[in-house]
């Protein structure tokens, strides 16, 4: 494991034109992306509303570390480099991670000693967006095996050899309903890259983590009709997990902070906090 301070974490953020009280927002990505995913569409529309917005990119994403840094992480590298950033905020954040960066935040959550947490909680609050489960791959990994095999062979060799493996159509698939147009994946499919074996060993074989911690704070779970990795069920599963609202976006598929409709979920997420964090 090497430290984050190892590391040059790239951290991108849209700031509010007048000071603000309000928790700062830091956004965590998921598998084969970087803090770019959340910089085409969201950090600007938050800092507009309000909140100062940050994202990073784990090490070996996007331009933090090299594929040296990709290859030897693991979960707890990712959780430390979301624990770095936070230690710079002014204020206790509140996490919002999609995807893998989803179970990056549960795990940071778990980290705390419960009894410490409950009367400082690191975090103001916390927000999964079609996010791994806590059980881990095993359910989506079934779950695409059964639905959508083409799509799972087709990330197994983006994983492996990056996305020269992986066609516009079976990335879209992945990604998108099919209401959205090929051309909206074509435009991003050169800014994915590769994913850490290690970390998906993780995500596949760690146990559950501990819920307490995250069952102390505001947190919400969405989840998309469409989402070709975590279906509906998977969602409200995890939403009972932590006992949290969830949300359900009906037409919407995996990346959802990418299609052309993704104020859809910017809004459930900014009335959220609004009303339960922010109040």
């Amino acid at each position: 494991m090497t430290s984050p301070a190892s590391v040059s974490l790239e951290v991108l953020h849209a700031k509010p034109a007048k000071p603000v009280t309000t928790p700062p927002l830091l956004f965590v990505h998921g598998a084969f992306c970087g803090a770019w995913i959340w910089a085409e569409n969201f950090l600007d529309w938050f800092a507009a509303r309000g909140f100062d917005a940050y994202a990073v990119s784990l090490r070996g994403h996007g331009t933090s570390g090299s594929l040296n840094d990709l290859q030897r992480a693991g979960m707890a590298d990712f959780v430390d480099d979301v624990s770095s950033v936070m230690a710079s905020l002014p204020r206790r954040p509140v996490l919002i991670g999609h995807s893998m960066g989803g179970m990056v935040v549960q795990r940071l959550l778990e980290r705390s000693d419960p009894r410490t947490f409950a009367r400082e909680p690191t975090v103001a609050g916390a927000a999964l967006m079609s996010s791994v489960s806590p059980g881990g791959l095993w359910g989506t990994t079934l779950h695409m095996a059964m639905n959508t095999p083409n799509v799972l062979w087709a990330l197994a060799g983006m994983q492996t050899f990056g996305t020269g493996m992986a066609s516009a159509e079976a990335l879209h698939r992945a990604l998108f309903p099919a209401s959205v147009p090929l051309e909206t994946t074509q435009k991003y499919l050169t800014r994915f890259q590769t994913e850490s074996m290690r970390a998906q060993t993780d995500l596949t074989f760690s146990p559950p983590p501990v819920c307490t911690n995250g069952k102390a704070i505001p947190m919400l779970v969405i989840g998309a009709s469409e989402d070709t990795f975590v279906p509906p069920w998977m969602a409200r599963s995890t939403a009972r997990y932590y006992d949290a609202p969830c949300h359900i976006l009906e037409g919407m598929g995996h990346a959802m902070m990418l299609e052309p409709d993704w104020e859809r979920a910017a809004t459930i997420l900014h009335d959220w906090l609004t009303e339960t964090v922010s109040a």
